[in-house]
């Protein structure tokens, strides 16, 4: 499907591609002690062969991370490129190319331990469908059967009967869809209340889907309602809303099986962009939405990760101006409050990943500093277990 604008500006205009260099960052965090925050001690690991942004990167079941796709230059923005990061080494290592160059698209870990990589954006087509499966144990990709409908700006999330659902993103509509790993076949199953990008999911404990927040992008309307997809009958239904719409938010799901979301973009302006340090929890058992303590930096375009510990680690983004932030900050669900620690990323930066190795440490990888430039050094930040 061609895109008429490159749809961050569409969307989003403060997100239109800037000038690019290389970058990566890797972190890792000395053990805090529930009270306190410590300083961290930093361990250099590397850099990745292909700096990027908009990619994404995915724990494979052997304990290495795979970045897959994203923007790497202006140029030929959409990266074929793949790389998977070795912990025992500390070092990045390319791996097999895609067959289609991407960026902004979903990527899940099959139950089986391959890797599915569907849509985004390429060039010459704008927003595709196209879907490939990396096998660790080969290093290449094998293109598939592409999704019922183009999408990017999407989510897609691995249920308990290990089919994926993909739902949501750019001009894809209200349609979802389930892929069926045996037959590689992706078959329609219900429909959003509204078109969604830039929305999150997270499979609940009780087997449902949750779809929060995001951009009705048919009217520019911040969405408040959230969904429920019910895989028995394949439909999807209204559940709470938000108490504050936003996009360019982060979903965790906390250990007692509740849903944070934080943080985000009130107002897309590209001038007078609107970020907020609001967060709210969600309760299965009631459907509903309560606000909890606010970040102490308002941030959007940034990460978040749940540790052994129970607590969020939220890192870098940007508060509605053009710099990136360096800071770093915990959640505690047993006080709902937020606090600042003393460790600060290495370079500020937005627009990263950050994914946890097999030891609970945190990989922060790509993403552009304020300058618009890749971060240069590596760290590794450990946490507790």
């Amino acid at each position: 499907m061609k895109n008429p604008l490159f749809s961050r500006s569409l969307v989003f205009p403060r997100l239109a591609l800037p000038p690019l260099s290389k970058c990566v960052a890797l972190l890792m965090l000395a053990a805090l002690s529930p009270g306190m925050a410590q300083n961290s001690a930093a361990d250099p690991a590397g850099e990745l062969v292909h700096p990027r942004y908009g990619h994404t990167a995915t724990r494979l079941l052997d304990g290495r991370i795979l970045a897959v796709g994203g923007v790497i230059d202006d140029f030929y923005p959409f990266s074929f490129y793949s790389e998977t990061y070795e912990p025992a080494t500390k070092s990045w290592s390319a791996t097999g190319n895609l067959f289609h160059p991407r960026a902004f698209q979903a990527t899940v870990l099959l139950q089986d331990g391959r890797v599915l990589t569907m849509g985004g954006e390429t060039l010459g087509v704008g927003i595709f469908s196209a879907v490939e499966i990396f096998d660790p144990g080969t290093g290449n990709w094998t293109e598939t059967n592409p999704m019922l409908a183009p999408r990017a700006f999407f989510d897609a999330v691995v249920l308990a009967n290990g089919k994926v659902l993909a739902a949501g993103g750019l001009f894809a509509g209200t349609t979802t869809e389930l892929f069926d790993p045996p037959t590689h076949g992706w078959s329609a199953s219900g429909s959003l209340a509204q078109p969604r990008a830039y929305g999150h999911m997270t499979l609940l404990d009780n087997g449902k889907v949750l779809m929060a927040g995001g951009n009705d992008y048919s009217n520019g309307t911040f969405i408040a309602q959230s969904e429920l997809y019910d895989p028995a009958a394949g439909t999807w239904s209204a559940t709470g809303s938000l108490n504050i719409p936003r996009i360019n938010f982060v979903q965790v799901k906390l250990a007692d099986g509740r849903v944070l979301v934080a943080g985000g973009l009130l107002k897309s302006s590209p001038r007078h962009p609107q970020v907020t340090n609001t967060a709210e929890i969600y309760d299965p058992a009631t459907g509903l939405w309560t606000l909890t303590g606010s970040l102490k930096t308002a941030r959007a375009d940034f990460t978040a990760n749940l540790l052994s510990s129970g607590r969020v680690f939220a890192a870098g983004g940007d508060d509605g101006t053009p710099l990136a932030l360096d800071s770093i900050e915990e959640f505690s669900p047993a006080n709902g409050k937020w606090r600042p620690l003393a460790t600060l990323l290495s370079t500020s930066r937005k627009f990263h990943t950050s994914t946890a190795l097999s030891d609970g440490s945190l990989i922060v990888a790509g993403g552009r500093d304020t300058n618009n430039e890749f971060v240069p050094d590596a760290e590794l930040i450990v946490r507790p277990r």
